[in-house]
């Protein structure tokens, strides 16, 4: 009864939902949700129609769905046992190609500027730089590090967010691979050069180790997906 229509589970009552499947789980555990209501087409449920803002934008009622769907899965989580205890990290995958803001429309970066936020309900989390570059494969390596837990059997090419840094993303466009830092992003080209980063000279040395870092992460990411290998056996 609570199908969409199109893509699965309307968020507020899935939010629901898995704030009490969460509780019957054996702790300490891990969870990952995945929201759908603010994707094309754009949907209301019934008992919503007319009751949400429209905004500028079609999604931009979905998203004040969700918005207000998270808010009380948040009520709900808080009063059980598991909630003060959680390290809670939202992402997204991707811009929206109509953002009303020309920073998440510029390509390349801006169809992958995302957030990153996490929030602990007892704990201020004052040690993380939120000006540094962060990226999705940076997420696993953060929750081993906040939880004290080095493995030696995970490979990882990512970094945790609490590490001193600039930050780095590198990531595929296009047929096309970018590496991005604070200052812009450069591009490998053919397999063989990167352009500089926007608005800042590098050396040709520079430019070459960051060609290289880039053909590396690729290299890495194939082997890995073609073998299947990500954990050490």
């Amino acid at each position: 009864k609570d199908f969409d229509g199109n893509w699965g589970i309307w968020d507020e009552p899935y939010l629901q939902y898995v704030a009490k499947h969460l509780t019957a789980q054996k702790s300490p555990f891990v969870a990952g949700i995945f929201t759908l209501s603010s994707h094309h087409p754009y949907n209301l449920p019934p008992e919503y129609q007319g009751k949400i803002a429209e905004g500028s934008l079609p999604v931009h009622k979905t998203i004040r769905y969700t918005d207000a769907s998270l808010r009380k899965f948040f009520q709900t989580a808080s009063q059980q046992p598991w909630y003060n205890n959680t390290l809670f990290i939202f992402t997204a995958d991707h811009s929206h190609p109509d953002s009303d803001d020309a920073r998440y429309r510029d390509e390349p970066i801006g169809r992958y500027r995302v957030p990153i936020l996490l929030f602990h309900p007892k704990e201020e989390l004052v040690f993380i730089d939120s000006s540094k570059v962060v990226q999705q494969v940076d997420i696993l390596p953060t929750i081993l590090d906040y939880i004290g837990k080095k493995d030696p059997n995970l490979y990882s090419i990512g970094e945790s967010m609490f590490k001193k840094g600039e930050g780095k993303a590198i990531f595929y466009r296009n047929e096309r691979f970018f590496y991005a830092k604070k200052t812009g992003y450069l591009e490998l080209l053919q397999d063989i050069a990167p352009f500089p980063f926007q608005n800042q000279a590098l050396s040709p040395d520079s430019l070459a180790a960051y060609g290289k870092q880039i053909r590396a992460w690729r290299q890495y990411m194939n082997q890995k997906m073609e073998t299947d290998s990500w954990m050490k056996k």
